[in-house]
């Protein structure tokens, strides 16, 4: 899915330049040293609060509430700046406050060795020393007086899809479709819509992208069926949200249920739902009656509703495996306390356990029969929730069905009590063979022949990623541009960093390696010179605080 973010990548990296310093431009006045704070140069009309058009995205121009930032300001650099670059604070008697354009609150704050009032010993919102921008008390722009305006940096924030799509969507052919996408971030994200793993391009009047992230596509046809996925993007990270839109009424040529074996797929009915590069466990699509293990008429022959015993299947489903199938489907187990039993209705053990990005509650920080992370299908008591093993219509898309590994075979009939992946055959006791393309003891290691670049692994069979850009990548391998187009900090193919490096960092082999004046797992915390450092606060059993 990261590499289907390049081309927005590419629409990105202008304004991450800009961000980075912090002027819309993409200049600087000033301040090239300091980190969070920039001058920028231009002018506004009326009160210092409509000069945000001066900063970049993510940006804001610096008020009395940034004193801890301008508090970092030395006199000597301060009075250096050739201008007078204003904030949004006022001074009057050495106080740091609002600039209203009262009588008491109306002397604008300010840096530049050409602003009209400067007294090296006065206080203000300074670490030493007041500078002011007006003349004769006010808080707008005064021309041949004001330079431009301080902006400070926005707390980031990586992008949230507010629009929960559904699994899936009906729209009859030569009619029109409709897909909302809300989001938010810091700095607001950056929203692009792919369509089958392509990127939609607008195709007015028929296919319309609107500000808001809405997608309109009128007319129609049986090619416009697929999985529609909404992309939000910042710098900060990315979000993502998917449907499947099913076009009705067509020849049905364009069916996207794939059809295949069902005792091979999982489903009773041969359907494709999800997991279908799992060959034990698959998502089925449909309802039932009763409890979650009567949902077994959803599964082929030798199939049956996963369950606690089952965990060694479940287990190999990742996390984001599991929130990238639409849908909730259930599973027979329950994840009470954060262990996985058979799911009963009863007090202790109804959680019912599922997978899919509708499912009510996702926790990534909790343990389940998953190997990472915990989705149950309700939501728990404690938030309002009624948690049961049944099928409740609207909340529940299908079961997840497990293949049944009978202990009777036949004398000398090879057996391996994990599956062989990627076409590997158990040609003995826990011994796989695996086809020229595959390596490990379960066929589950890509092989590229002769062999990837220094520097560089294999990710696919064939497909090197490569981590540097003199490595010449040619023949399906990761090219110099991708490669240039990693430091903007979004993730590709071959970066496994969870969320991207930021300030500088850079992501090498699954995690962050941070400048000097930077802290935290993915180098988010900058450093602010000759502030000390003060660690968030982390949960243990005499701190009550809970990371969020």
């Amino acid at each position: 899915m990261f590499s289907m973010l390049l081309s927005a990548l590419i629409v990105l990296c202008p304004l991450v330049r800009a961000e980075l310093r912090g002027c819309s431009d993409g200049s600087i006045e000033g301040l090239e040293s300091k980190i969070g704070i920039t001058a920028c140069k231009g002018s506004w009309d009326g009160h210092i609060h409509n000069s945000g058009h001066l900063c970049a995205i993510g940006w804001k121009v610096c008020g009395w509430d940034d004193a801890k930032v301008l508090g970092t300001l030395k006199w000597d650099e301060s009075i250096s700046i050739e201008g007078c670059f204003a904030y949004n604070a006022a001074q009057d008697g050495g106080m740091c406050e609002a600039c209203t354009g009262e009588p008491k609150q109306d002397d604008l704050g300010a840096i530049g060795g050409s602003c009209p009032y400067t007294q090296e010993k006065a206080p203000s919102c300074l670490s030493k020393g007041r500078i002011d921008a007006s003349q004769n008390g006010t808080c707008s722009y005064q021309e041949g007086i004001t330079t431009g305006v301080l902006c400070c940096k926005l707390p980031e924030r990586a992008p949230v899809i507010h629009t929960r799509l559904p699994g899936k969507m009906k729209v009859p052919i030569k009619g029109h479709l409709t897909i909302h996408c809300h989001t938010s971030g810091s700095p607001p994200p950056i929203v692009r819509w792919m369509h089958n793993g392509m990127f939609v391009e607008e195709e007015a009047p028929r296919i319309i992208i609107a500000k808001t992230g809405a997608l309109y596509v009128s007319d129609v046809t049986e090619a416009d069926g697929g999985i529609y996925t909404c992309a939000a993007i910042n710098p900060a990270g990315e979000a993502l949200e998917s449907t499947l839109v099913k076009v009705t009424g067509g020849s049905g040529l364009l069916d996207h249920k794939k059809k295949v074996d069902k005792s091979e797929n999982g489903c009773a009915d041969g359907s494709v739902e999800g997991l279908k590069n799992f060959q034990d466990v698959a998502a089925c699509e449909g309802a039932w009656k009763g409890h979650v293990r009567k949902g077994k008429t959803l599964c082929a022959e030798g199939w049956r509703v996963c369950n606690q015993d089952d965990t060694s299947l479940l287990r190999r489903i990742s996390w984001e495996t599991a929130n990238g199938i639409n849908g909730c489907f259930a599973y027979n187990a329950a994840n009470n306390f954060g262990k996985c039993t058979s799911c009963e209705d009863d007090n202790e053990q109804s959680n019912m356990g599922g997978l899919g990005r509708h499912c009510s509650q996702r926790r990534r920080a909790r343990s389940s029969c998953l190997a990472e992370g915990r989705i149950d299908v309700y939501y728990g008591k404690k938030k309002g929730g009624t948690p049961s093993c049944t099928y409740q219509a609207g909340l529940t898309s299908g079961v997840v069905c497990c293949k049944i590994v009978s202990e009777i075979r036949p004398k000398g009939e090879p057996y391996c009590e994990n599956t062989c992946e990627n076409g590997g055959i158990c040609v003995g006791f826990n011994r796989c063979r695996c086809n020229n393309d595959w390596k490990g003891a379960l066929c589950q290691i890509p092989v590229c022949r002769p062999g990837c670049p220094a520097g560089s692994i294999c990710i696919e069979p064939g497909v090197c990623s490569c981590s540097k850009s003199d490595m010449g990548c040619t023949d399906g391998r990761r090219s110099d541009k991708d490669y240039e187009t990693e430091s903007a900090g979004l993730m590709l193919k071959g970066n496994t960093c969870r969320r991207m490096c930021l300030h500088g960092g850079r992501c090498e082999r699954g995690s962050c390696f941070c400048p000097a004046h930077t802290r935290g797992r993915y180098c988010q915390e900058a450093l602010v010179p000759g502030v000390p450092y003060d660690p968030p606060k982390r949960y243990n059993k005499h701190n009550k605080h809970r990371p969020r």
